[in-house]
């Protein structure tokens, strides 16, 4: 069990000020379900594991976590003592249930896997909570889970009637015929009732859609979906109003009060103020110079300066002109000044006198602007043609690169905040609005556009913000300025007070809303700056209301699927205000700003991923919890860190606080005052929060740094020395060894401690050879099975050697042998000849090629391109063979024992040339060929034109000279050599024979103590209603995996095993599903990669070998458990792989095969389909599995990244293609319930 997989519910609690009249609620639904029992018979399950199952569904729906836990209340009576049934007193007990719920899941496979973990954990019933809690390694502190089920099955006056237990949600279902009453009571201090009707709501339609529904067919993600009151709440409140806009560009209602009210202030700074009617007129005389340097539709303007009239003259200008704005503060570094204009092309620059001199460096083109200084009485003579579908502002925000990103907000989007919410903050004509943000912020331009389309006076603040503060009608600001601002009740004369840009404490709402008009609101610059804004008040949870008039929303989870009311989600935002993207970002405006797909079908429509994590309340309200970037997992748990400031927040004397991550290691709370009692703040958080989210470091801070928007600047707190504890490496063989995981797995060195698991960094079976590898190259000696076996970084240097490898001797035949093998080659000169043994593995190969001359081998495909020179790559493979002494072998039998040739130079090597009508007519006639003893060559080459004139170089060679690893090597050695690039060096194949030689006698003692008990049974009992007789005589079958291979890597990962161990122990399931034995024996292909010979993964060579893996069941251990004794002692394994099958048959005594069936996983180091242009052609059905000495062979094939696929062949005597997907389905299934988590093994 891995508690850290979990989530929890997140629904929020009652208002504060709500309290309820009792401490729990109940709500009641019965459900008629006369098709349950059929459903029943059919999975063959119980009643009470579909309802379990209905459960972990909506606990998935509404913690958005793939892992769900809750309470199962079982009855006590399924333990192993006699009598059990009649025994008096109370017997019932909880215990915990979790399971894998993925969305993809069917649902029939979903309703098995609980019906068998709940099985398990009944036998188990009698554990208590508390040694579970602490078996499964549970934070002190930290629930289980917070959600138990009843299902009355035995007598109700059992069932706990005092509503006493520590848990959010119980729900108990109670059968009566076909009806099932359902009972859903929850704390009212933890849950708002609205949440737990909807969750009640949902739970019928999931219960009636099971019982209802084709289970087989059906997935689990089709069940999530609203229902009644829920789904119209969503649908009502997702869209705002469509309203019509007033004006079509953005300076239009700013022009339109100019004519209507011209002597009215519009601006103010510092004592001189402009009239409506002075400052359009300036602006039309500032457009006109615009106008005449080429400022048109399309054109960019940076408008670089401080805070004066002549910034706000200059804005107005460039709209005028058709330009787009781009705001800069002149007090900005100019390297950010400079890289906004050559990011933007903007086409000038409008500065005041002050600054040119500073940006003559930046940009050709400068107008000054001055405010007693009439540049001419020219105007312009007719408006640009500027529609409102084009650029008004370019607001450049900060980029997570470091660089600024810049936002187009079009005519329209700006246009739609300024006539649809203005008024309600305070925007009215008269009222006097305070410019108090940098000029750089896009609310900036809220505070700008708001007051001068709405008849205001614009305030512009002064170097006393104070003193502005208490000049004016209406504020807008960040919360974290809000609190350094002081008390409201100095500030007489302000009415209203807007916050945005993070999240609004509760403390500083309730501050501030007795006193003046506060609103929250929300809106990214993506999205036209406003997207959402509500009054706030003392009695009602912070919010930020409705999306405005035009504007959508929707609270998606990670696969943008809605969540549920009250479900944390990112929050998503369309309609008319999101931006066409970002300048010069392709990618991430791709990313970033999706398709619609809640609006009408088939649209255009872009949204708008902001980033925001948010959650839709019961009244329609949204409410934003954070940045969902501010999420990080610490030691298992996630945690966010937003949510741990506004923890921090809930003590009445803090003003500011934020939560940061130093380290990877610890959680620090920053707060301000700094006077405050640091055991004050943990007793606050520690009554609000997990334990785990707790900060171990605290700092306390006179004032909070803030960056230029007047957010809390979280980079400047990183950069703070904070002292931390952190885990050291301390041996030089631990420092060595971490620096090679490093290296291999891709990950930071940094994160690599004493206690680390190689497979937990996502450590698998190449990467430990890759690990092997490295490790020689820097004189650490480990072989794979060590690494395995010790897993940890401490233990696995500790392992490490440091010495030498050993040399093997070179093996030397009689002379005997060298003369009889003269004699059966009689076309090879024997002096120009060495004679070695042949691998196990090269000797089974062989037999079956004397049978069958097409057996075991492969044909790959170059096609070439027309310019490519095939008289040069006839000599580059030439070249090949030359260089690699195993490419000029062949093989002779003398006395029923086989060996190989290997000719000291390449003669007589010739490439076949051949024109024919179709390349399949060619691929034909060279696979009948296949090999025969006493070839010279058993590579060869051939290059065919077809009728088409198109080419082709086709590659055959035999088993005996390659296997997966190697075969890559060969065909990017021809092409290398045809690039002219120069030969790689590897070492001949005469190593790996000479280790075989020199350790074969330590296989026997091993292979008898393995194998040791494994019944001399190994005939499967493969059950199918298809006579053998009747089916199809094609002997191959292949199935998709429904399983990820990123899904499967990280449920080997949290287990601490490799992807390979966890494929064969599914096998090894599979196979105990059909033989009802508790220890099952299959035959496996080693890859052999890590043995210890000098750079054995660079030899070219058929290293791999079939030998036998058993597996033991026990069905009182765990899966993990299991999953990890079975690779420690696979493990042991690798040392004694070069055994053959038929000695290890006769040393065990055993007088049937020791296996039926093969497993192989192609977990290769190249891509499958070959490397540089070679296609492996797919020659299954060429082949018979009776080259095999199996009749079931399973070969695991990764197709791509992210998917697997089965392939098996089979004998055609025993099986028919429908046996074989049975087993492979059989096989989909075993590996999907150990994904799943499946705690009963026999059940998987």
């Amino acid at each position: 069990m891995n508690a850290a997989e979990t989530s929890h519910l997140a629904l929020p609690p009652p208002h504060s000020n709500h309290s309820p009249l009792s401490r729990y609620n109940r709500i009641t639904r019965t459900i008629s379900l006369p098709d349950l029992e059929a459903t029943c018979k059919v999975l063959q399950v119980t009643p009470s594991s579909i309802f379990r199952t209905v459960w972990a569904i909506l606990l998935q729906q509404y913690t958005r976590s793939d892992y769900v836990i809750f309470g199962s209340v079982v009855s006590g009576r399924d333990t192993n003592v006699d009598g059990v049934e009649k025994i008096v007193g109370m017997l019932i007990n909880t215990v915990p249930i979790l399971v894998q719920v993925q969305p993809t899941t069917h649902l029939a496979d979903l309703i098995l896997k609980v019906h068998g973990i709940s099985s398990h954990a009944a036998h188990h019933s009698h554990c208590s909570l508390i040694d579970i809690k602490k078996w499964a390694n549970v934070v002190q502190g930290v629930d289980l889970f917070d959600s138990i089920m009843v299902y009355e099955n035995y007598p109700s006056s059992q069932v706990f009637e005092q509503k006493q237990r520590p848990f959010s949600i119980d729900i108990e279902v109670a059968p009566n015929d076909a009806n099932f009453h359902v009972s859903i009571s929850s704390n009212a201090l933890e849950v708002d009732k609205r949440y737990v009707e909807f969750i009640a709501d949902r739970f019928v339609f999931i219960a009636k859609s099971i019982a209802t529904l084709d289970v087989q067919n059906i997935m689990v993600e089709s069940l999530d979906q609203p229902t009644g009151i829920e789904k119209s709440l969503i649908e009502s409140t997702c869209f705002g109003p469509q309203a019509p806009l007033n004006y079509e560009l953005l300076h239009h209602a700013f022009e339109a009060r100019a004519i209507s009210h011209p002597d009215a202030r519009a601006v103010e700074h510092e004592h001189v103020w402009i009239s409506y009617g002075e400052l359009n007129a300036r602006a039309n005389i500032l457009a006109y110079e615009l106008a005449d340097i080429g400022v048109c539709v399309g054109s960019r303007v940076a408008v670089v300066m401080k805070r004066c009239l002549e910034f706000i003259i200059s804005l107005l200008a460039v709209l005028k002109a058709g330009g787009t704005i781009i705001p800069l503060d002149a007090t900005f570094p100019q390297n950010r000044i400079s890289a906004v204009i050559y990011d933007s092309k903007a086409m000038c620059v409008v500065t005041t006198k002050a600054h040119k001199r500073a940006l003559k460096d930046i940009s050709n083109q400068i107008i000054c602007v001055g405010i007693d200084k009439i540049l001419s009485r020219k105007y312009l003579s007719e408006p640009p043609n500027v529609t409102r579908n084009d650029e008004a502002i370019v607001l450049f925000t900060s980029g997570s690169t470091g660089q600024p990103k810049g936002v187009v907000i079009l005519h329209e989007g700006a246009v739609n905040v300024m006539t649809h919410r203005t008024r309600s903050i305070g925007i009215t004509e008269g009222a006097r609005v305070l410019q108090f943000l940098a000029i750089g912020f896009d609310m900036c331009q809220w505070e700008i556009w708001g007051a001068l389309s709405n008849g205001a006076t614009l305030v512009l603040r002064d170097e006393n913000a104070l003193h502005s503060v208490s000049t004016v009608d209406v504020l807008i600001c960040t919360p974290t300025g809000l609190g350094l601002i002081g008390n409201p009740s100095d500030f007489p004369k302000l009415k209203y007070v807007t916050v945005g840009g993070e999240p609004l404490p509760k403390t500083l709402k309730d501050l501030w809303a007795p006193i003046v008009c506060l609103i929250n609101c929300c809106g990214p610059s993506e999205c036209s700056i406003m997207s959402h804004s509500n009054q706030q008040f003392v009695d009602v949870e912070v919010n930020v209301g409705k999306p405005i008039p035009n504007v959508n929303c929707y609270v998606l989870d990670k696969l943008q699927r809605q969540v549920p009311v009250g479900v944390p989600g990112e929050l998503y935002i369309g309609g008319i205000g999101v931006s066409p993207g970002y300048i010069n970002l392709y990618d991430e405006t791709t990313s970033k700003f999706v398709l619609d797909p809640f609006r009408s079908p088939h649209n255009t429509f872009k949204m708008y991923r902001s980033g925001d994590l948010a959650r839709l309340l019961p009244n329609g309200h949204f409410e934003i919890l954070g940045r969902q970037d501010s999420q990080v997992k610490l030691k298992g748990y996630r945690i966010e860190l937003d949510e741990v400031a506004n923890a921090i927040m809930s003590h009445p004397r803090v003003v500011a606080a934020a939560a940061i991550v130093k380290k990877a290691s610890h959680l620090v709370g920053f707060f301000t005052p700094a006077n405050i009692e640091i055991s004050e703040l943990h007793d606050v958080v520690a009554s609000l929060l997990p334990v785990y989210m707790v900060p171990a470091v605290w700092v306390g801070l006179d004032e909070m740094p803030q960056n230029t928007n007047g957010k809390i600047d979280k980079k400047a707190l990183e950069s703070l020395d904070v002292v931390l504890d952190v885990e050291e490496l301390e041996t030089d063989a631990e420092k060595r060894m971490a620096a090679v995981w490093a290296q291999v797995l891709g990950v930071d060195v940094s994160k690599i401690g004493r206690q680390t698991s190689f497979f937990s960094l996502g450590g698998d079976s190449i990467s430990s050879v890759n690990v092997v590898s490295l490790c020689r190259k820097i004189g650490l000696s480990i072989s794979v099975a060590q690494l395995v076996k010790a897993a940890t970084l401490e233990n696995v240097a500790a392992m490490a050697n440091v010495r030498e490898l050993m040399e093997y001797p070179a093996v030397v035949l009689s002379n005997a042998i060298t003369e009889a093998v003269a004699a059966r080659l009689s076309s090879l000169v024997i002096n120009e000849c060495v004679v070695y043994p042949v691998t196990p593995m090269q000797r089974s190969m062989l037999r079956k090629t004397m049978e069958n001359q097409e057996a075991w081998q492969v044909q790959t495909i170059l096609p070439m391109a027309n310019d490519m020179d095939a008289s040069v790559l006839r000599e580059a493979f030439k070249t090949v063979v030359e260089s690699h002494e195993l490419l000029r072998t062949s093989f002779a039998l003398v006395d029923d024992t086989f060996y190989q040739v290997i000719s000291t130079k390449a003669r007589d090597l010739d490439v076949t040339l051949a024109e024919v009508s179709h390349l399949n007519d060619f691929l034909a006639l060279d696979w009948a060929r296949g090999f025969r003893i006493g070839d010279t060559y058993w590579i060869r080459l051939a290059i065919i034109s077809d009728s088409s004139n198109q080419r082709h170089a086709v590659l055959t060679v035999h088993h005996a000279l390659y296997d997966g690893w190697s075969l890559p090597l060969i065909t990017a050695d021809i092409l290398n050599a045809y690039h002219g690039h120069p030969q790689v060096l590897r070492p001949p194949f005469r190593r790996v024979v000479e280790y075989i030689e020199a350790t074969k006698d330590t296989h026997r003692e091993f292979w008898t103590s393995y194998l040791d008990g494994v019944p001399n049974k190994r005939l499967l009992n493969w059950t199918s209603s298809i006579n053998v007789e009747d089916g199809p005589s094609d002997a191959y079958f292949d199935l998709g995996s429904t399983l990820s291979i990123v899904h499967l890597t990280k449920s080997a990962n949290d287990m601490d095993v490799s992807m390979s161990t966890v494929l064969q122990f599914a096998w090894a399931a599979t196979l105990r599903h059909f033989s009802h034995e508790n220890v099952v024996v299959f035959g496996q292909v080693m890859a052999n990669r890590s043995i210890p010979v000098n750079d054995v993964d660079s030899i070219i060579g058929p290293a791999i070998n079939c030998v036998p893996c058993r597996v033991d069941f026990d069905d009182c251990l765990d899966l993990e458990t299991q999953l990890q004794r079975f690779q420690t002692e696979s493990s042991a394994v690798l040392a004694h792989s070069f055994a053959e099958l038929d000695d290890i048959q006769t040393w065990c005594g055993l007088d049937k095969p020791l296996a039926e069936t093969r497993f192989s996983f192609q977990n290769l180091p190249v891509d499958k389909d070959g490397v540089g242009g070679f296609e492996h052609v797919s020659l299954q059905k060429r082949r018979n599995v009776r080259e095999d000495t199996f009749s079931f062979v399973l070969e695991v094939v990764p197709t791509s990244k992210t998917d697997l696929h089965f392939c098996c062949a089979f004998d055609s005597e025993k099986f028919t293609r429908t046996h074989a997907q049975e087993i492979l389905t059989a096989y989909n299934h075993a590996l999907v319930s150990i994904v799943g988590g499946a705690m009963l093994l026999e059940h998987i």
